[in-house]
C-alpha cells in the first residue's frame, strides 16, 4: 500500500512538471509571487523542483481552490483535525471544513496531503490521533504525506506546553504517530518549526524514516537538518484565500519512476506498471493508456501512462533501462609469460565488450574494449596473478555505451619466465644448498635434478612462496657430480610450471683422504702415500709453517695416483704436509676437506 501511495504522489507531481510558472530547477534563489521576497534555497536542493503549495483549515473560511490552481499553487495540505490544547482532557476534534477542502482541492486538480494538530503527551495518545485522522481520509485520494503537526499552543496553560516532556519522550510520541500512518500505507511526515525541531525533538532520528515539514519564517533558513517542505510564511497573499496564507515550498526531484532493468532481446519490451487510485487498481484501456518510447534497443526506455475517461488530464511517467545480457563465464584459452587469452559466449545485441584486468600483486588495473568475444591481453608481468572480468555493451541511440553486468571473475596467472641466478651457496659431504633470484608474485618453485645417464629430469621438491628462494638437497653421495635446474610455478585452477633455469652442475665435497704414510727417502725429499678416492685429482701442500701461513708449496697430482714424491727447499727441517681431493666442475675445483696434517723431518 505504501509503495502504491508513493506512486500516486508521483503521478500528481508529474502534472506539475508541465507548469513552468511554478517550477525553478537548479536555482539557488527564487522570488515568491505570494510575498514578493526572494528566497535562498539550500544548495542540496539545486536539482529539485521548487513547487508552491499552501495549507488550509477551517480558519481560512471559504477557499477557492480553482483560483489557487490558477495562481500557481500545485499542492495543499488540509487540516483534518486537532487535539484540544487545554489540560483538562484529551479531546480529539475534526476540522469542520476538512471534507469540503479535500473534495474541492482534488476537483481543482491539486495534490492533497493531510495533517493533524497534535498535543499528544504519550505514544498511546499519538496513536489515537493518527487513527482518528486515518479513519477520516481513507476514502479520499490523499497522495501527499500524512502529517503530524507537533507544536506548542503558545500559552503556559497549554496541554503540551505545560507537560515539560523530554526530547526523547516527544520523539517517541512522533514516531508512534508516524508509525501508525506508515502502517496504513501513507508517507509519514512531521511538521514543526525550526526551534521545535532543534530543541524539543531528535529530528535526525525522525528524518531517517519520515519526511520533515519545516516551518521557518525567513528568506534563508539556517536549519541544518533534513526537510522536504519549507513553510516560509504565514502571511502570504494568494488569490483564493482571504487574509494571510501559509505558503510552502516543496523540494521535489523530478525523476520518472524507475522500474527494474530489462535484458535486450531485439524485440519490444512492454512492462506494465501498476497504477492505482487509492486502494483501487486502475485498468489499462479503461482508466489510462500506456505509450512506449525507445523500448526495443539498448538504452533508457520510457512509458507514459495517460489518463482517460474519469482520469482525463492526468498522467505519470516511468523509465527502465534495457541493457545487454551478462556473459556468465569467461574461459582461459591460452597463456604465456606475458599474455592471457580468454573467450566467452557472444551475447545477443552486444557490439562491444569491456574487459577489466587487475594485477593482484600490485593492485593496479586497466581495461580494454574489443568488438569480438575473445581477447589476448598482452604486456603482462610473468608469473603474476590477474583478475579478469567482462561486461557486454551496446550503444544507445545517442551513441552512449550501455553495459550489462560483469561476468564472474576469472583469476589466472601468466606463465613464470626462467629463474635466474641459480648457484651453490654451501655444500657438505652429503648435501648442496642452492639459491636463486626471487620471482616476485609466483606461487613457488620446483627443483629438478638431472641425470646424465638417462638424460632425464626428476622433480625433487616443490617449495611454496616466492620469497623462499633457497633449498638444501640432502642425501647425496660424497664426491658425486650433480646437476640441478629450478623453475617457478603458479597455482590457480591449474599448477603451471614456468621455464627452467640454466643447468647448474656441481659436486658434493669429495671424500676426505686417509693418509697411509709419509717418509723422507733422501735429502730434501718427501714421499706421501694415501688411499685413493673417486675424484678428479689431488692437491698436496707442504710448509715449514704449522698453520700453512707462510713458505707454502703445492702440487696437483692425478686421480690415478696414490703416492707422490716432491722436493723441499731445505733439508734437515721439519715440514708439515696435507692433502685433499677435488672434482673439477665447470672449470672450477670442488675440494674435499683437508686430510689430517702430517709432520716429518726432512733429510
Amino acid at each position: 500500500m505504501k509503495k502504491i501511495i508513493r506512486i500516486l504522489s508521483f503521478v500528481m507531481v508529474m502534472l506539475f512538471a508541465f507548469q513552468p510558472a511554478t517550477v525553478a530547477l537548479a536555482a539557488t534563489k527564487t522570488k515568491s509571487p505570494y510575498t514578493n521576497y526572494t528566497y535562498t534555497h539550500q544548495t542540496k536542493f539545486d536539482d529539485c523542483q521548487k513547487i508552491n503549495g499552501v495549507d488550509v483549515s477551517q480558519h481560512d473560511k471559504t477557499v477557492d481552490f480553482k483560483k489557487l490552481k490558477n495562481a500557481g499553487i500545485d499542492f495543499v495540505f488540509v487540516r483534518i483535525g486537532y487535539t484540544g490544547y487545554t489540560k483538562s482532557k484529551f479531546s480529539l476534534n475534526y476540522d469542520t471544513a476538512y471534507k469540503t477542502n479535500i473534495t474541492k482541492a482534488l476537483d481543482a486538480g491539486l495534490a492533497v496531503g493531510a495533517y493533524w494538530y497534535s498535543q499528544a503527551l504519550n505514544a498511546s495518545e499519538a496513536v489515537q490521533e493518527a487513527q482518528k485522522m486515518l479513519s477520516a481520509i481513507r476514502n479520499y485520494n490523499i497522495t501527499l504525506p500524512v502529517v503530524m503537526d507537533y507544536e506548542f499552543a503558545g500559552t503556559s496553560a497549554g496541554r503540551l506546553d505545560s507537560a515539560k516532556l523530554s526530547k526523547d519522550a516527544m520523539t517517541n510520541n512522533a514516531l508512534a504517530f508516524l508509525g501508525e500512518v506508515s502502517k496504513a500505507g501513507y508517507d509519514g511526515c512531521l511538521y514543526a518549526n525550526a526551534s521545535f525541531l532543534t530543541n524539543q525533538l531528535n529530528a535526525e532520528q525522525i528524518s531517517e524514516d519520515y519526511k520533515i515539514w519545516l516551518a521557518h519564517y525567513t528568506t534563508n533558513t539556517s536549519y541544518s537538518g533534513e526537510f522536504d517542505f519549507w513553510q516560509y510564511t504565514e502571511t502570504g497573499k494568494v488569490d483564493g484565500i482571504s487574509g494571510g496564507a501559509d505558503v510552502n515550498f516543496w523540494y521535489f526531484k523530478d525523476n520518472a519512476q524507475e522500474l527494474k532493468p530489462y535484458i535486450y532481446t531485439g524485440k519490444e519490451i512492454t512492462p506494465k506498471p501498476v497504477i492505482t487510485d487509492g486502494d483501487v487498481i486502475l485498468t489499462e484501456g479503461e482508466d489510462y493508456v500506456l505509450t512506449y518510447r525507445n523500448n526495443i534497443n539498448v538504452g533508457t526506455a520510457r512509458i507514459t501512462a495517460k489518463g482517460i475517461n474519469d482520469y482525463e488530464g492526468k498522467s505519470c511517467h516511468f523509465k527502465f533501462l534495457i541493457k545487454p545480457d551478462r556473459t556468465a563465464v569467461i574461459t582461459l584459452k591460452d597463456r604465456t609469460t606475458t599474455s592471457l587469452s580468454f573467450s566467452w559466449k557472444a551475447v545477443t545485441g552486444a557490439d562491444t565488450y569491456y574487459v577489466y584486468v587487475k594485477n593482484n600483486l600490485t593492485g593496479k588495473g586497466f581495461s580494454k574494449k574489443v568488438t569480438t568475444n575473445s581477447i589476448t591481453i598482452s604486456n603482462l608481468t610473468p608469473g603474476n596473478e590477474y583478475n579478469v572480468s567482462v561486461k557486454c555493451g551496446r550503444k544507445d541511440n545517442s551513441g552512449k555505451l550501455i553495459y550489462g553486468a560483469y561476468s564472474a571473475i576469472n583469476t589466472k596467472y601468466t606463465i613464470a619466465d626462467a629463474v635466474t641466478g641459480l648457484k651453490t651457496t654451501a655444500r657438505s659431504k652429503s648435501s648442496i644448498t642452492l639459491t636463486w633470484n626471487k620471482k616476485t608474485g609466483v606461487s613457488g618453485y620446483r627443483i629438478y635434478r638431472y641425470y646424465p645417464s638417462t638424460k632425464k629430469y626428476e622433480a625433487i621438491k616443490d617449495i611454496s612462496g616466492y620469497n623462499n628462494n633457497s633449498y638444501t638437497v640432502k642425501g647425496l653421495k660424497t664426491g658425486e657430480l650433480v646437476y640441478f635446474r629450478v623453475a617457478a610455478f603458479t597455482q590457480d585452477s591449474q599448477k603451471k610450471i614456468g621455464y627452467k633455469s640454466s643447468l647448474l652442475s656441481d659436486s658434493v665435497r669429495p671424500q676426505t683422504i686417509t693418509v697411509r704414510g709419509i717418509s723422507s727417502p733422501s735429502a730434501k725429499k718427501i714421499k706421501l702415500h694415501w688411499y685413493r678416492v673417486n675424484c678428479s685429482g689431488y692437491q698436496i701442500q707442504w710448509s715449514t709453517s704449522k698453520d700453512f701461513k707462510s713458505n707454502v708449496k703445492s702440487a696437483v697430482v692425478s686421480s690415478k695416483q696414490n703416492t707422490s714424491t716432491f722436493t723441499t727447499q731445505q733439508g734437515k727441517k721439519t715440514y708439515y704436509v696435507r692433502i685433499r681431493s677435488f672434482n673439477k666442475v665447470n672449470g672450477k675445483n670442488v675440494y674435499s676437506y683437508w686430510a689430517t696434517t702430517q709432520k716429518i723431518r726432512v733429510k
